[in-house]
């Protein structure tokens, strides 16, 4: 799943530079999914994290 967020994330990051000619709720909704993908990006690292510390004894 995070692979199919990153290309977003990507785009997400430009577009708030250009965002003073966009309406706020645009912006908000990148910050948003920005916010996302770096949360479900970090359940990513804890999975593997425990899965690593269960094969290790």
């Amino acid at each position: 799943m995070f692979l199919l967020e990153h290309p977003f994330f990507l785009c997400a990051i430009p577009m708030l530079f250009y965002a003073n000619n966009i309406n706020y709720y645009f912006i908000l909704f990148y910050l948003f999914f920005i916010l996302f993908s770096s949360y479900s990006l970090l359940i990513l690292i804890l999975l593997l994290y425990k899965r690593c510390k269960k094969k290790i004894p």
